[in-house]
């Protein structure tokens, strides 16, 4: 995907896994640019991939099912309220943090 102004994103899509509002969906796009960096790598490490710097990072369906925790805010899109996720606002959960490659070890 890309973005308005011509970077390369990432489109996700977050689901609440448990309590009042399990199911509900957060959409979320991480851009590929130079500010946009800090808030991707946060997000992938948070999600129990491992960044190297100057390696390629392969992003796909290897995301699917891993979890992590999101801190949202509120933001307005075409005059509706819409939940959106904070710059920076990703944290691996204990269960991540004990993933290797995405298998348990």
């Amino acid at each position: 995907t890309v973005s308005s102004k011509g970077d390369t994103m990432i489109k996700m899509v977050f689901e609440i896994s448990s309590g009042d509002h399990e199911g509900l969906r957060i959409w979320n796009y991480l851009v590929l640019n130079e500010k946009g960096m800090f808030n991707a790598r946060r997000c992938i490490e948070a999600l129990g991939l491992e960044w190297v710097k100057g390696q390629p990072l392969e992003i796909g369906t290897n995301l699917v099912g891993r979890e992590c925790e999101i801190d949202l805010k509120i933001d307005e899109y075409q005059g509706k309220d819409k939940n959106a996720v904070k710059f920076g606002g990703y944290h691996a959960m204990e269960s991540t943090k004990i993933m290797k490659g995405g298998i348990p070890f």
